[in-house]
């Protein structure tokens, strides 16, 4: 493991998970202090590059899953100046990660297990207002949003197909509403935005229609109106003449 810190080793199946464990805990590690933790998150990003080139396979999935869970884990670290750095880590994977051939259930499960569940983790806690415990998490929660808005646009060709699409489109407008409530400078900037750059998209790609509707025949067109409305006025099915013609 010193080898491949140190001098640059060769990445091997046999030692990647060990490795993966090195840098979670010197990620994790308070005794060099921040430049420790952000020094292992450059690491870790070395490491998905050089993973990214085995050949496709679901042991490939397991390996690349484990790592960018370890930018996950880092994402709630006490530390805000680490917690920033391991957002937009954990963003420079993923996106960096589309042209590795995950299938659509692959990318399905990535974007509700690790894009969803950390941004909801993240606005939680400014709901909560853990200051004291997670100071200038709003900050954090920002780098988060913007995150969810670029993965979900990337990942939205295999994530459109899938049977819990409108289930996750559901639970990102659910987040979005979570951060509304929390009045937040940073987040009432930042939601707006990120969430019209997803909308436009969408009606663009013709997957945002009045007649679209889940497998419980509920109008996803109309919700997705009410909660967009619920974050700006701005936001109504009006806009998409300027941008759709």
């Amino acid at each position: 493991i010193l080898e491949i810190f140190v001098h640059g080793a060769e990445i091997k199946e046999e030692n990647l998970v060990p490795l993966l464990d090195a840098v979670q805990a010197f990620i994790e590690g308070h005794a060099g202090g921040e430049d420790q933790s952000m020094k292992a998150m450059d690491q870790l990003m070395n490491v998905v590059s050089k993973v990214k080139a085995w050949p496709a396979s679901d042991k490939l999935f397991g390996y690349w899953v484990k790592a960018v869970n370890v930018a996950k884990q880092a994402c709630t670290d006490s530390r805000p100046q680490v917690r920033n750095h391991a957002c937009v880590m954990l963003q420079q994977i993923l996106l960096s990660s589309y042209s590795m051939g995950h299938t659509g259930e692959q990318w399905g499960d990535v974007m509700k297990n690790v894009v969803l569940a950390t941004v909801n983790t993240l606005v939680t806690h400014v709901k909560k207002r853990k200051q004291q415990e997670y100071p200038d998490m709003d900050k954090t929660a920002r780098i988060a949003v913007l995150m969810l808005s670029k993965a979900f646009l990337q990942f939205l060709p295999s994530l459109a197909d899938l049977e819990c699409f409108s289930d996750i489109w559901l639970e990102l407008l659910s987040i979005l509403d979570l951060c509304n409530s929390c009045s937040s400078e940073e987040l009432s900037e930042a939601v707006p935005e990120a969430l019209k750059n997803m909308i436009l998209v969408m009606a663009t790609e013709g997957i945002l229609h009045p007649g679209w509707t889940d497998s419980k025949n509920i109008n996803l067109w109309n919700v997705t109106w009410q909660r967009a409305r619920s974050t700006s006025p701005n936001l109504e099915p009006g806009m998409l003449k300027q941008y759709t013609g």
